[in-house]
């Protein structure tokens, strides 16, 4: 992460209908949610043509936590071309680059795929129980680096989870955005002690009303939604701005 695609060949701007994947690090300065980095996205995010849609993940493995920007761009579109992106990253404080193939197969890849015959609840490939929580209702006030809390839980965790938050852009500054967690345990009880601290971590930074999927078939129909490269309907009220509060910085 530390080429520059700005200075890359333009063989490598997006065609009809590129899913484009960015890799991002938060700021490494000492408040990397100030109001200067919600500016800067929310101008990047206001930018999208109606239509355009976007995903941010923060995706926590045992190797790390690393954090990713999808956009679904159809055609070029000028500002929303790869080298506009991480211009806009670099001065919202962010450090960021188009990702390679290799690393988005293994993104991919590494995302919970359920398998069968485990009982009532979900498990991934490893053997882990699966949990999803979907926000349903946002509080009606954003502020800037408000998930930096629900990151840091994430991160601290001992088990594979993702935040995901996807959002849209209708035009006249008018979007929505939809927020998700993905959480594994190692027991069924695990990840409904972590889904309930989730819960309240949420409400009480977010001012999110959340809803745990409970059935089997409704964390499925969830992790279908949110398999990276997957274009879901963003359903919250939201604007530029919103959007960028909630950008996990």
């Amino acid at each position: 992460m530390h080429s520059d695609p700005a200075r890359r060949d333009d063989s490598r701007k997006p065609d009809l209908g590129t899913v484009l994947t960015f890799q991002f690090q938060p700021p490494t300065r000492a408040d990397p949610s100030s109001e200067r980095s919600s500016v800067v996205l929310a101008e990047l995010f206001g930018e999208l043509k109606p239509g355009h849609a976007g995903r941010v993940m923060v995706e926590v493995t045992a190797k790390g936590c690393r954090r990713w920007l999808l956009l679904h761009v159809e055609g070029e579109s000028g500002d929303v071309t790869y080298h506009r992106v991480v211009s806009k990253l670099r001065d919202a404080g962010l450090v960021g680059e188009l990702a390679s193939a290799k690393s988005v197969q293994r993104l991919m890849g590494d995302f919970p795929r359920p398998i069968k015959g485990v009982g009532q609840h979900v498990a991934d490939q490893e053997g882990r129980c699966v949990v999803t929580l979907n926000v349903r209702q946002l509080g009606d006030v954003t502020q800037p680096g408000m998930t930096r809390a629900l990151v840091g839980w994430l991160c601290q965790r001992d088990h594979p989870g993702y935040l995901v938050m996807d959002f849209h852009h209708a035009g006249h500054g008018v979007g929505r955005c939809d927020l998700a967690l993905v959480l594994t345990a190692r027991t069924d009880l695990e990840g409904q002690r972590a889904a309930q601290e989730a819960e309240v971590l949420m409400f009480e930074g977010l001012g999110a009303v959340v809803e745990q999927d409970t059935r089997r078939q409704a964390v499925l129909r969830t992790l279908k939604r949110l398999l990276p490269g997957s274009r879901a309907r963003a359903r919250l009220p939201a604007c530029a701005g919103n959007i960028a509060d909630l950008f996990p910085v």
